[in-house]
């Protein structure tokens, strides 16, 4: 089930994300969804089906961990720490203008090998955690 999902992602995306990133967003959105499913049979008391959805999380959470990515609370913690740095640094009355301009000197592809999270997801990350900070 896990190769299939995989390769429909490929052939959704043409090929152009096809990594660990690709991999771990996958297996994410299998576990949400059966645990989604889970939540639904519960509800419906079929402890058959409930039983089954959460094997198949347990499983799927199995290979998630040995994805070697950074998960999105871990990003939205460097992400922190690295605003946090930023504004720190910068004197009163100019944090909005020049927190953006370092922002935009960041090497995103540099961050991305060190957190080891994709370009997508740190700019995502920026993007919320800057908006709770310099709001």
């Amino acid at each position: 089930m896990l190769r299939s999902e995989l390769k429909n992602y490929q052939i959704d995306s043409k090929g152009d994300e096809n990594n660990e990133f690709a991999i771990f967003k996958v297996i994410n959105k299998m576990i949400k969804t059966r645990a989604s499913a889970a939540a639904e049979y519960a509800e419906l008391k079929r402890q058959d089906l409930v039983d089954k959805e959460q094997s198949q999380v347990r499983y799927l959470q199995e290979y998630l961990s040995q994805v070697p990515v950074a998960t999105e609370e871990k990003i939205d913690e460097l992400v922190t720490a690295l605003l946090n740095k930023i504004k720190a640094e910068l004197k009163e009355g100019e944090a909005l203008p020049a927190a953006a301009a370092i922002l935009k000197q960041l090497d995103l592809n540099a961050l991305e090998k060190e957190w080891k999270a994709s370009t997508k997801d740190i700019r995502k990350s920026l993007f919320t955690v800057y908006k709770k900070l310099f709001g």
